[in-house]
């Protein structure tokens, strides 16, 4: 398999970029897991029920092993759920499992979560890639940079930084296949070269995210796979540097850029104009709490002027260049857009290791940013937007509307009332413009003719590789 950009972190639970997370869920599992369709079905749990409405109970399968032989028991489920739960751990999901007040083992394939409110979302939270269980002594141990050990269909190699991510086959593996020998994943940075390796058969399956060398690929030569994405293109703003921190400057901002114009442009309208949420249950007006009609330039400089930039400014943009292959086109559309009103906007295109630790920070001003989206609402801000959010520092926005907004989503179960309140948290966002979204597009996929059993998600996840065979 060829991909743009390398693995950077080899801890499920801290890792943020698209790359690693698609490696490392090959390797490590999780309780539950998505179909196709995003509902959520079985994983290492086989089963899974609410005693009552502060106890979620989990069933786990019997006979799965780790990598190294030894067996998953419902003490590592415990283990990995206090991890999850630390504010010192640093996983980037832990907000998500902010209702679990404690986890107990009540025998070896049980555990019981005993929660301080109700949440109906968890089965999706631990549904996530970044909420894999791992072993009980890799958590103690702190062995998960140098030796990944999961329940996955797939066991850690070797890793050659910008090179190549080796993987074999788990013959212990608890369901059928795996049905290749292994899996490396090279690390190709030109996304006409992963282009030309797949037609030269070079690569089995081949990911790609630019829709200009997409369009080119010959369809009766190779399977072109192309489910609507979750993840979501933004323009973040570091409201901790000014003039970020007025909101009528993140306004103006937000009503001067053209979100069509740089779908065309940047991804020849692969794709679809988003606000927030992009799960197909949770898409609202994109532009629902805006007040303005975007594009409206005159409007943004209204703002601008009353902000006291009636003459404009400077700003710099970080943007990835080997995370995803739109980005610097859509740098360079905003640019323009906004120098339309009077942003000067330098385009700083960075290496992707250096981007993320720019990211995370944040040290930028702006950023053009590819984050990820989740089926659930909650799990997709909670962690940005909430005031306890593992990434609200690098979402630099805090809202006690939003954060009491979040809450009530979270503690509701009906369907109706959970689209009013996330309706209500989209239009919040638009207008508080801590970003400005831009659109969604495909996950490319694109395999051989003779690769069989791949299925793409909407989530970005290869985790079909366990399925996979190579016909001959």
């Amino acid at each position: 398999m060829a991909r743009s950009a390398d693995v950077d972190n080899l801890d499920p639970h801290l890792a943020t970029a698209f790359q690693s997370r698609e490696a490392l869920e090959l390797i490590y599992e999780t309780l539950v897991e998505f179909d196709q369709d995003l509902n959520v079905v079985e994983g290492l749990a086989e089963d899974w029920e609410y005693t009552d409405d502060e106890t979620l109970v989990f069933h786990l399968r019997d006979g799965v092993e780790f990598h190294d032989g030894g067996a998953l028991t419902a003490d590592d489920v415990v283990a990995t759920v206090e991890r999850l739960t630390d504010p010192d751990s640093g996983a980037v999901a832990g907000i998500n499992f902010g209702t679990i007040e404690s986890a107990e083992a009540t025998d070896d394939h049980t555990v019981e979560l005993s929660l301080s409110a109700a949440d109906q979302t968890l089965p999706a939270a631990f549904a996530d890639a970044n909420a894999a269980i791992v072993p009980e002594e890799a958590i103690e141990a702190e062995t998960f940079d140098d030796d990944p050990n999961g329940t996955g269909a797939f066991e850690f190699d070797e890793w050659d930084p910008g090179s190549v991510f080796r993987l074999s086959a788990n013959d212990g593996y608890w369901r059928d296949g795996p049905f290749v020998d292994a899996v490396n994943i090279r690390v190709v940075p030109e996304q006409s070269s992963i282009a030309a390796g797949l037609q030269a058969g070079e690569f089995d399956i081949g990911v790609l995210e630019d829709p200009s060398i997409v369009l080119t690929l010959p369809e009766e030569e190779v399977d072109i796979h192309r489910p609507d994405a979750l993840a979501y293109r933004t323009l973040m703003m570091n409201q901790e540097r000014e003039p970020f921190d007025q909101e009528e400057v993140r306004e103006a901002i937000t009503c001067a850029i053209d979100r069509e114009e740089v779908l065309e442009s940047a991804a020849l309208g692969e794709g679809r104009v988003t606000g927030p949420f992009t799960a197909p249950e949770w898409q609202f007006d994109p532009y629902g709490g805006l007040d303005c009609d975007p594009p409206d330039p005159d409007h943004a400089m209204d703002l601008l002027a009353e902000a006291g930039h009636e003459d404009g400014f400077e700003a710099s943009a970080i943007i990835n260049s080997d995370g995803y292959a739109t980005a610097v086109d859509e740098g360079q559309v905003l640019q323009a857009q906004l120098a339309e009103v009077g942003i000067d906007l330098e385009l700083e295109v960075l290496e992707s290791g250096v981007y993320v630790d720019r990211w995370i920070e944040p040290d930028f001003d702006v950023a053009v940013a590819l984050n990820g989206g989740r089926p659930d609402p909650h799990n997709m801000y909670a962690r940005y937007f909430g005031l306890d959010g593992d990434l609200n520092d690098v979402a630099t926005h805090e809202s006690e509307e939003i954060d009491s907004l979040i809450a009530d989503g979270l503690a509701e179960d009906d369907v109706e009332a959970r689209q009013d309140i996330y309706r209500e948290i989209s239009e919040q966002l638009n207008a508080d413009a801590p970003w400005a979204w831009l659109y969604t597009g495909f996950e490319y996929r694109i395999t051989q003719p003779d690769v069989d059993g791949f299925v793409p998600f909407s989530d970005g996840s290869m985790r079909s590789l366990r399925d996979v065979s190579i016909g001959q």
